[in-house]
């Protein structure tokens, strides 16, 4: 039917998009990067951060454009933009380059995230929408699982700068031909699918709402330690005598923990509240920050990045869901990517938080210590918004 061809589609635009290419995967060119260019890890934090400032407005007017033009032709435009950006990474010898090349990125690797895909769900699916949100979610954790192994792989034999124009190639040519095939009626045009209920809040009543600020603030936590662990774990792990590949072989568990979270949580949440699945999950990242400041070794670290995986591909779902449960289809494009703007900032900050953190004291410890902190606030807050109403099974 083309309600799952849409979600298929959604999961495998995601998978070559800007999440697993850059958000989840750019930290393993961390050191090589260092090690040529003789920068500092902060001032490669830093141009992550310029990446995700530019996106984070950006995820608002992509919300915009999806409700007035369509999924399709926004998606095609990002899938075209985002890896030939990319390859320009390494082309790069200058810190301005450098800084140059991060802004456009985030400008047009916001068009492949979240708010590009995800709205066509709410749209197609009625009934199973926590199961359309797994199947498209997933994409997020199996392009990780794969982006994390070849860089590794690629960095270790061809060098970072082969790495990266290597890994750009098929995420080109992947993901033209998915929005080609990706299905362009609207279900509200089509009289085999049934007419989904389009009430909701208008955009501005939605933002007046107490539930509103708490899921965008809380999530925006949950991104912002999970992202910030995700980009400084390689480096964390050969700082304590892990080799590169040993590294980021812990770093793909977080890859396949995405996917395996992003496809339970979503079915989970056709049947159990959003209270009892939301807090499970995310308290899991606590454990996972305390686990990696406590210096653990044997299979800890292991652990600690499936619970950091866990939390990342839960949100991918819960997210969605809840705003899509607590506000309704009506102007559902333009609350989640305002809403998602938050957790670009997230994407933003952690990384950076954590790079200056190391910075004072040589040390991640007393900075994963406040991001275990963060995390408990951000479950308490989305626990705190209420529990979204469940459609009809």
């Amino acid at each position: 039917m083309n309600r799952w061809r849409a979600a298929a589609a959604a999961s495998i635009g995601l998978a070559v998009g800007w999440g697993p290419f850059f958000v989840l995967s750019f930290g393993l060119f961390q050191k090589p990067m260092i090690a040529e260019l003789g920068w500092s890890r902060t001032a490669i934090s830093f141009g992550f951060s310029v990446a995700t400032i530019v996106a984070t407005p950006m995820s608002a007017l992509v919300g915009i454009l999806i409700d007035k033009y369509g999924v399709k032709r926004v998606a095609l435009a990002g899938t075209i933009g985002f890896p030939l950006v990319l390859a320009s990474f390494s082309l790069i010898h200058s810190y301005p380059a450098y800084l140059a090349c991060a802004a456009l990125l985030g400008a047009v690797g916001s068009w492949t995230s979240y708010p590009s895909y995800i709205p066509i769900l709410p749209v197609w699916f009625k009934r199973n929408l926590g199961a359309a949100f797994a199947v498209a979610s997933s994409g997020i954790g199996f392009g990780t699982a794969v982006a994390s192994l070849s860089a590794g792989f690629f960095i270790v034999h061809l060098g970072w700068r082969a790495a990266i124009a290597v890994t750009s190639i098929p995420l080109l040519i992947v993901g033209i031909a998915n929005v080609s095939a990706m299905p362009s009626a609207h279900p509200l045009q089509d009289p085999a699918i049934p007419s989904p209920d389009a009430a909701g809040l208008s955009f501005r009543d939605a933002v007046r709402t107490g539930a509103f600020w708490k899921l965008s603030l809380g999530f925006g936590l949950v991104t912002l330690v999970g992202i910030g662990v995700d980009f400084h774990i390689s480096a964390l792990l050969t700082d304590r005598g892990f080799t590169p590949l040993h590294a980021a072989a812990v770093a793909s568990m977080i890859g396949t923990a995405i996917l395996a979270a992003r496809l339970l949580t979503g079915l989970l949440l056709d049947y159990i509240p959003f209270r009892v699945v939301a807090p499970v999950i995310l308290l899991g990242q606590a454990v996972a920050v305390l686990l990696l400041a406590g210096g653990w070794s044997g299979a800890a670290p292991y652990l600690a990045a499936c619970l950091i995986g866990i939390a990342i591909g839960g949100e991918g779902d819960l997210m969605p869901y809840a705003f899509s449960r607590h506000f309704g289809t009506k102007a559902y494009g333009k609350i989640y990517g305002f809403g998602f703007s938050f957790y670009n900032l997230g994407t933003l900050i952690g990384p950076l938080l954590l790079g200056i953190a190391y910075g004072h004291g040589a040390s991640y410890g007393p900075g994963l210590i406040g991001f275990a902190g963060l995390s408990l606030t951000a479950t308490a807050l989305i626990y705190c918004s209420g529990d979204p109403l469940r459609a009809s099974r």
